[in-house]
């Protein structure tokens, strides 16, 4: 249903599509203190979506959030769905799965080897540009909330597009922050920003998210993929995960190259207790001279 004209709301009704598994559900699923996280935008798999699964598939990732992915219809499969079977199972929450109509605009999807409720899709205005799609893993405990996103892009350099998408992008993050002020837990952003570490977009996220790349201090660029001079994607996130590796893969089946982090619950906890043990060390060593 629309609520407030910005969310379509899929709460235990329609928790995503389920792409049959050849492992056996457990009985009541826990998050992992560890998971492994890809966000790609695919464009549309126009450059092979076999290709895009064997990326995909390398990785092996718990969690995979999509950009550009094709919906399907004239006889064409949901790509989401597709990508999802060929990598073994896994729940899938994309516009088919939302039940979005096919005029709205929603490339974004989220999959998941972890069962998902309470999924949602976010507009500016109802049945507008869909910039983020959202879903909650179904597990008792600490609540954990996956927000797939791609932000309005700036494809002309004439002055006017200029101004507008970026407002637009504006916009857009300005409610994404709204929605995630919202939410109790633990939060994995990822997706396509369009928008570069020093532009205000990115610094008003990182004024409440962490950005994972940062483990590394220098994340490598992303876009366009033959020869990446800019970084647009990215993987955020608040609450009890960090960072334990952050990379950026080569890639041609795309025009972004695709993100993968490996995040642990108290690993910047831990890497903070080293650091303050560290400099303790430090300090006393030079008592002791």
């Amino acid at each position: 249903m629309v609520v407030a004209g910005v969310s379509v709301l899929c709460a235990t009704a329609s928790p995503g599509l389920v792409v049959p598994s050849t492992q056996p559900a457990a009985d009541a699923q826990t998050v992992p203190d560890r998971l492994k996280v890809v966000t790609y935008n695919v464009l549309r798999c126009r450059r092979g979506i076999e290709q895009i699964i064997q990326v995909l598939r390398e990785q092996n990732a718990d969690l995979i959030f999509l950009q550009e992915v094709g919906r399907g219809g004239a006889g064409s499969r949901d790509q989401a769905a597709r990508i999802a079977e060929a990598l073994g199972g896994m729940h899938v929450v994309s516009a088919a799965t939302l039940g979005l109509p096919s005029t709205q605009h929603c490339d974004q999807a989220i999959l998941t080897r972890l069962e998902v409720s309470e999924s949602a899709a976010h507009s500016l205005d109802e049945g507008g540009w869909v910039y983020a799609v959202q879903t909650r893993v179904k597990a008792p405990g600490r609540p954990l909330h996956l927000l797939s996103v791609h932000t309005r892009s700036t494809s002309q350099l004439e002055p006017k597009h200029l101004i507008e998408s970026g407002r637009t992008r504006l916009a857009q993050v300005t409610r994404l922050l709204e929605v995630i002020r919202k939410l109790k837990g633990d939060v994995i952003v990822a997706g396509d920003f369009n928008a570069a570490p020093w532009m205000p977009e990115y610094h008003g996220i990182t004024g409440q998210l962490t950005d994972f790349g940062l483990v590394n201090q220098a994340a490598q660029p992303t876009y366009p993929s033959r020869r990446p001079v800019v970084r647009i994607d990215y993987v955020f996130g608040k609450g009890e995960f960090a960072a334990r590796s952050y990379r950026v893969l080569a890639g041609r089946w795309s025009d972004h190259r695709p993100v993968v982090t490996e995040l642990e619950r108290g690993a910047g906890q831990r890497s903070k207790s080293r650091k303050v043990e560290k400099s303790k060390r430090g300090k006393n060593e030079a008592l002791e001279r």
